[in-house]
């Protein structure tokens, strides 16, 4: 039987461990974290580093709860501020895993320099990073499954399906070197992974988990927009830290926001709407806008989410609609109220219009 130099991995002092089962049980009243506590090899500068990892996990976690039902009704430029916050705290995570991976790659090169042919048991390092993606499939497939319900599922899905088939790879290859006993040049069992290949390893596992991650983000930020869009976040330059910072690309032109505020009664239809939000900005010197609403009728409550393009006609600012959800043709007129901080929107489409006709009175947010 293979023995070795180091003590058990997953040993760690009773207070260390007590803090990793802490954060991995989480606290009462909150949902446990799933990420197992990376091994702390009863090295004080290792433990530190794993207890790092598990709050950086957690602390994205509690970031992202119930991201993806907060994030649709908000207008588009918060929603992707969201995103951003989002994606950093998970880069947050890979940065202290980095600093983990980089405490043990050193560990072993000290611990190496001082007993001849001493590495890391490869058990221990295939194990650890098993669970790492393990983890992080997990999260991914509970996200996509509470979205499963929503019209933009099978684009979210597709967006991430390339990144998320890349990491079950990396973690099938993991699996087998862990099934199968890696041998020396002599036919021996070897005796674990060097401080190279671990940190070869680690790099490889992290660089696919920012590309899953980031693809998901990615693919929310175009769900929300119902539109391609700029990417959140610049790619790193390649060997960087995955916690450098990173330069953020061109967000958008500014966008003004509209409510409705219940109870004005200045609106015609027959009944008030609900959850309105217009978006108006301008592109290329084109005004462009987006309006969502719950608007009554007498069929029901139709859900509108419409695209507008608009042409400068007089005092009034005139939208062409350009929609899918629903599919319609029409107009949406604005016209300045009486306050510069309200506008008066005007419903114009044809009769039996899946947009029921309408007016209300809406003011910036």
């Amino acid at each position: 039987m293979r023995t070795s130099p180091f003590p058990n991995p997953y040993r760690r002092a009773a207070p260390l461990l007590a803090c990793a089962a802490l954060c991995a049980a989480g606290l009462p009243g909150q949902e446990p974290q799933r990420l197992p506590p990376p091994p702390g090899f009863l090295q004080e500068g290792v433990a530190a580093r794993a207890d790092d990892v598990v709050r950086a996990w957690g602390k994205w976690e509690r970031t992202d709860r119930k991201l993806e039902q907060r994030i649709l009704p908000l207008p588009m430029a918060e929603a992707r501020e969201q995103l951003r916050r989002s994606l950093g705290a998970y880069l947050d995570f890979l940065a202290a895993r980095g600093a983990y991976a980089e405490s043990v790659a050193a560990y072993i090169d000290r611990e190496s320099s001082a007993r001849a042919n001493l590495s890391l048991p490869e058990d221990a390092a295939c194990q650890d990073q098993i669970g790492v993606l393990g983890a992080n499939l997990a999260a991914l497939q509970e996200r996509l499954g509470g979205l499963r319900g929503s019209s933009d599922w099978l684009a979210i899905r597709r967006g991430v399906q390339e990144q998320n088939n890349q990491a079950l790879k990396l973690q099938a290859g993991l699996r087998e070197n862990l099934d199968v006993p890696a041998q020396s040049a002599n036919g021996r069992p070897a005796a674990g992974i060097l401080a190279l290949a671990y940190r070869d390893s680690e790099r490889e596992i992290a660089e696919t988990l920012r590309r899953l991650w980031t693809a998901y983000y990615q693919a929310l930020a175009d769900a929300v927009e119902q539109k391609a869009t700029p990417p959140l976040t610049l790619l790193r330059p390649d060997g960087a830290h995955p916690g450098a910072p990173t330069a953020q690309s061109n967000e958008g032109p500014p966008v003004d926001v509209w409510i409705y505020v219940a109870g004005s009664l200045q609106f015609n239809g027959v009944a008030e709407p609900k959850r309105v939000l217009l978006e108006l900005w301008t592109e290329n010197g084109l005004p462009l806008g987006r309006y969502r609403a719950e608007l009554p009728d007498f069929h029901g409550v139709k859900t509108v989410d419409i695209r507008l393009r608009g042409a400068r006609s007089g005092g009034a600012q005139t939208f062409q609609i350009e929609s899918k959800d629903p599919a319609a043709v029409g107009q949406i007129v604005l016209e300045r109220s009486d306050s510069s901080e309200e506008l008066i929107l005007t419903r114009v489409v044809p009769a039996r219009s899946s947009i029921p006709r309408g007016r209300e009175l809406l003011r910036r947010r």
